[in-house]
């Protein structure tokens, strides 16, 4: 009974602690949405609160399993200092992917170098990264064991912090935090491959050539826009017009788009009300973002051997993902890929693209989501002001122009980013990318040899199905 009672005890003290965590990470989650007002966000978040419930679940089960308190407190995340946690399912399944998520919490812009150490027990994909990170963060890989039997993932991080000082950027020290996660890899259900009438495992398949990649569609340009301010001084009369008239006087200037306006009454002529209109202005320069959803394109060759006196080939495409199979003696069939699946990279997340007179180029995500929130800034100060009768400019305002100009010509001048998995498909308006590692295949085989039996063979993650 008292160990019950201990037991009980500890879960509480887990729940408590955990929902400690979880509010500490939400609470920093939602700061780093409101920084960057964009999509891109939205899909951080969304991704982030998908991982909370599998990370949380994972610590329980670890504070209970070691029945130690430490194992909580040991990853509680500070506002202060870096913070990493891994997140791996306690039973993976052999030749099967197995998503392994890093949760990053970092109090400043930082270069993070991801390392997997090399294993006999599994493989992964990619072994290693290096990206740009600033705030909440989470990453995906792909863990697949090769054996049934225990493993652990160890994982070494290093993290360069950056610091900006009158646009000169400088580092600062390094951390190296060194993380391990276990799990017990198995045989899936589907990977029980049964054998019948005198078949014996000879019988295989391969994908012998992989050509692979993830298209993400590539959204409407949007026009990057720089901003001003215009008075104009009115007549006594003019300053009782109707709002649209006051709207009217405003428009007019080509290029440019009033987004607001307000009024000093007399400080034209110390009688004469003034009119102040804020204006967006087109800098004929453009961007576009990367989706968050993507589409499969691939081209491979599949090897099936045992089944007759000699292998089958079959080439299958995303644009034609059935074969007829034709063998001496009337044996025929189809092989056809029914669906597919993998870990994709993330560009979304990264970087943006810009549009200068037709030439497209990837830039780091950071330089619009200062842009965009100081633009959103600026239209939500307009808004507030927009028709009112003031003494002054208001110096928020003001600060909103400068604030989103020195934005819109870091986001134009921003550098072009070198990706090495990704590239644009300006044909197809696509930005396709390599996925992080071998996609997975589910392949039917229909055969009308009545002689084989059904079986499912599985390879490298991928599973054939053999029926008639």
């Amino acid at each position: 009974m008292m160990n019950k009672v201990n037991k009980s005890k500890e879960i509480a003290a887990a729940e408590r602690k955990i929902k400690t965590l979880q509010a500490s990470f939400e609470m920093m989650l939602i700061a780093s949405a409101i920084i960057g007002l964009s999509l891109t966000g939205i899909g951080v978040y969304n991704n982030f609160e998908h991982i909370q419930k599998s990370a949380y679940a994972s610590i329980i089960a670890n504070f209970i399993g070691n029945n130690s308190i430490n194992n909580i407190s040991s990853i509680s995340f500070s506002a202060n200092e870096p913070q990493i946690y891994a997140s791996l399912h306690n039973i993976t399944y052999v030749n099967k992917s197995n998503n392994l998520q890093l949760i990053f919490s970092l109090p400043s812009k930082s270069n993070i170098s991801i390392v997997i150490a090399n294993s006999s027990k599994f493989r992964a994909f990619p072994k290693s990264k290096e990206i740009l990170i600033n705030g909440i963060y989470t990453l995906s890989f792909s863990i697949v064991p090769i054996s049934i039997g225990p493993y652990t993932v160890n994982i070494s991080i290093a993290i360069e912090n950056i610091s900006e000082l009158n646009n000169l950027v400088s580092t600062a020290n390094t951390t190296n935090i060194n993380i391990s996660v276990d799990s017990y890899a198995m045989l899936s259900t589907a990977a029980n491959v049964t054998w019948q009438d005198g078949y014996s495992p000879s019988t295989a398949f391969e994908i012998t050539r992989h050509n692979e990649s993830m298209l993400y569609n590539i959204g409407n340009n949007e026009e990057i826009y720089s901003a001003f301010m215009k008075s104009y001084c009115t007549s006594q009369w003019g300053y009782w017009w109707s709002t649209f008239k006051h709207i009217n006087m405003c428009n007019g200037i080509a290029g440019s788009t009033n987004i607001g306006y307000f009024w000093e009454p007399y400080s034209c002529n110390y009688e004469q009300p003034e009119l102040f209109c804020i204006y967006l202005s087109n800098t004929n320069r453009a961007y576009s973002t990367i989706n968050n959803t993507y589409s499969i394109m691939y081209n491979i060759s599949v090897a099936v051997s045992g089944l007759f006196q000699r292998t089958l080939y079959s080439n299958l495409s995303s644009y034609a993902n059935t074969e007829k199979i034709n063998e001496p003696g009337n044996k025929t069939g189809s092989i056809t890929v029914n669906n597919v699946s993998g870990n994709a990279y993330e560009p979304y997340l990264s970087y943006v693209l810009m549009n200068n007179s037709g030439n497209r180029y990837t830039v780091n995500i950071s330089v619009f989501n200062l842009y965009w929130q100081s633009l959103e800034s600026l239209r939500q100060d307009a808004q507030y002001y927009d028709g009112a009768s003031l003494n002054t400019v208001p110096s928020e305002l003001s600060l909103a122009i400068d604030s989103l100009n020195i934005a819109s010509q870091k986001f134009i001048d921003a550098p072009q980013e070198n990706n090495s998995v990704c590239n644009i498909a300006s044909k197809f308006n696509d930005y396709v990318c390599k996925p992080l590692s071998l996609l997975f295949y589910n392949i039917l085989f229909n055969t009308s040899d009545p002689e084989i039996e059904n079986m499912t063979i599985e390879s490298q993650g991928s599973s054939l199905h053999i029926y008639k």
